[in-house]
């Protein structure tokens, strides 16, 4: 996880005919817990790999780099893991191995170094450039002076010139005021004869209106005095007179209504004999069933006739008091028609009276707008005339101030004037021209004195800037070369120091280790005739590239070493051996991991280094 290294295909992992395996670790490191798992599935071809630290989570291409933030990735695999088939320190190149060096002991200076270059290539391109550029500018500039230019006559001739000029602008001026008043006054004059001419005409157009205003108002007056105002409303008085109310009869309607109930009751008592009649002529009593006698039947004949008599002449008397009856409403319905007739006309009379006013309120207004108007018309012609008469007064006066011939100048004195004009113009414009000059040199003068102060400190900048990049290309040959040299002149010693304890261990002195410093890097030999290590057997090569782990787990002190099979170029005495020495130098680490398959490894290790042993079988771990 930490280093994120995978020998072949991640698949090649999974052993025993399994199709996934899964790691877990705790440690503490730092005063800080940290829990990994590491799991692949084949099947789903699924690689999760996840890390608490101190409970914070991370998960997969986090936990490589927060790893490193926390144990260095290149010193790690320098000197704790030592894998099976791999040794690191034959397999690189010295060059190589200079690099891995510099690496362990924090000597990568390479962003120091871009820095630097960056540092250098922005003052070079910009800041010395740009000073280059500006030296330049100021050494070939040009400071060229304007020249002056003679003037066409003195001073003196000059001021004669103004004089002169003055004289012939003061007679022109005198020629154009003289010519502007008879213009003006013959301007006014026109304009004042047709004002005139227009008020005549007006007070003409007033008289006219004043005399159809008269007319119209004395036509007024004749038709208000003329008109007949009452005719209608005396026909409406005629026609309420000649209304005459008729007296109305006697009203005989509850006289009527009470004949009729008679009639009513009486017409029941006839009914009421008519059915005993009948009864008797049937011959049996209805109720007693007894015979009628002769007597009774002509009795109740006699009622019949009586009832029937006395019903006629009521009938008579009712047909009588109807026809008054009929009459008397004649008479009222009639009464009311010519009441309301009197009320119309009334109304009528009223509303003449009202409109008789009303009209002659009109009439009387008109008279007195046509008054009004006539009045107003006259002060108009009065105003009128009194202005008529003004302009009249003002045009005597202008014609008496007009001057008997139009002023007159000859055309020399204008050619006379412009020719002046434009010599002093002239004059002047070299004048001003030369002065405008006088005053550029000036300041060409100054700016020259300017740039000769400017100039020496841009040639100051530029020996402060190629001084401070002359530092910054030191620094970086320092950074590249001189300071990581030193280091490792100095850890060499260390290094070669840790790998003879090991050397010594198993071969008792015969052979020792040297580290050499050469231009292509850090190479390593070995034995009396400093033979390479690259020609070294294959447990020599894996003894020596343990003691390298040995000397850099040292330096890092992180206390603790894994190893794959580091005995398995050995052979049996020299694996005990190896494995002897790891178990005397088992109190310098924290722990050490052993992977190996040879089982008199495993009882050295237990026996008499009491470590405990794990078998995998079928991808689990089984204590020994």
């Amino acid at each position: 996880m930490l280093i994120n290294y995978i020998e072949d295909t991640i698949a090649d992992y999974c052993n025993w005919e399994s199709d996934y395996y899964s790691l877990e670790m705790n440690l503490i490191h730092l005063d800080k817990e940290f829990n990994f798992k590491y799991y692949y599935d084949k099947k789903s071809n699924k690689l999760v790999r996840e890390l608490y630290i101190d409970k914070e989570f991370y998960k997969n291409k986090d936990v490589t780099e927060i790893l490193a933030e926390y144990f260095d990735p290149a010193l790690c695999n320098s000197s704790i893991i030592s894998f099976q088939g791999r040794v690191d320190l034959i397999d690189t190149t010295p060059a190589k191995r200079r690099e891995g060096l510099k690496k362990i002991y924090n000597l990568d200076f390479s962003s120091q170094i871009k820095k630097a270059e960056f540092k250098i290539k922005d003052l070079t391109d910009k800041d010395l450039f740009d000073l280059k550029n500006n030296i330049f500018s100021m050494v070939n500039k040009d400071y060229n002076l304007n020249e002056i230019v003679s003037l066409p006559f003195s001073e003196e001739k000059r001021q004669e010139l103004e004089i002169k000029l003055n004289s012939l602008e003061e007679k022109v001026k005198n020629y154009q005021l003289s010519l502007e008043k008879y213009t003006k006054i013959n301007i006014e004059i026109k304009e004042i004869e047709k004002k005139i001419e227009n008020i005549n005409k007006i007070i003409y157009t007033q008289n006219n209106d004043l005399l159809e205003l008269s007319n119209k108002k004395q036509q007024l007056v004749d038709n208000y005095s003329n008109m007949n105002w009452e005719t209608e409303l005396k026909r409406l008085e005629r026609e309420l007179t000649d209304i005459e109310f008729t007296r109305p009869l006697k009203n005989n309607q509850l006289e009527i209504d009470k004949l009729k109930i008679e009639i009513q009751n009486l017409k029941f008592e006839l009914k009421q004999v008519q059915s005993n009649l009948t009864a008797s002529e049937n011959g049996l009593c209805p109720e007693c069933k007894r015979p009628f006698s002769s007597k009774e039947k002509n009795t109740y004949q006699e009622d019949v006739d009586n009832f029937t008599k006395r019903i006629q002449e009521k009938n008579k008397d009712l047909k009588i008091l109807e026809d008054l009856q009929i009459k008397y409403n004649e008479i009222i319905n009639d009464n009311k028609v010519k009441e309301n007739k009197v009320t119309l006309l009334k109304s009528k009379i009223d509303s003449e009276k009202v409109n008789i006013e009303n009209n002659k309120k009109v009439y009387q207004k008109d008279i007195d707008i046509k008054k009004s108007e006539i009045q107003n018309k006259q002060l108009l012609i009065e105003q009128n005339n009194l202005n008529l008469k003004a302009y009249q007064e003002k045009l005597k006066s202008l014609q008496e101030d007009l001057p008997g011939e139009k002023p007159n100048i000859k055309e020399s004195i204008y050619v006379e004037i412009s020719d002046i004009k434009i010599k002093i113009e002239n004059y002047n414009n070299i004048l001003i021209e030369n002065n405008v000059k006088e005053e550029q040199n000036k300041k060409i003068e100054k700016q020259k004195k300017e740039d000769k102060i400017l100039l020496a400190n841009y040639l100051s900048k530029q020996k402060t800037v190629q001084k401070e990049i002359d530092t910054l290309k030191r620094f970086k040959i320092i950074l590249q070369k001189e300071f990581p040299n030193y280091v490792i002149d100095q850890m060499v010693g260390s290094i070669e120091e840790g790998m003879n304890n090991i050397v010594d261990m198993i071969y008792e002195g015969r052979y020792k280790v040297k580290i050499v410093k050469t231009k292509a890097g850090i190479d390593v030999v070995y034995g009396k005739n400093d033979a390479s290590i690259k020609v070294a057997s294959g447990f020599e090569k894996e003894l020596f590239n343990l003691g390298y782990k040995h000397a850099f787990s040292s330096i890092s002190n992180l206390g603790i070493l894994i190893l794959d099979e580091i005995d398995s170029y050995a052979d049996e005495t020299n694996s005990e051996k190896l494995f002897e020495t790891m178990g005397e130098l088992k109190n310098l680490y924290n722990q050490i991991f052993i992977v190996t398959h040879k089982p008199n490894i495993q009882e050295i290790l237990i026996q008499d280094h009491e470590a405990l042993c794990y078998v995998m079988d079928k991808g689990k771990a089984e204590i020994f």
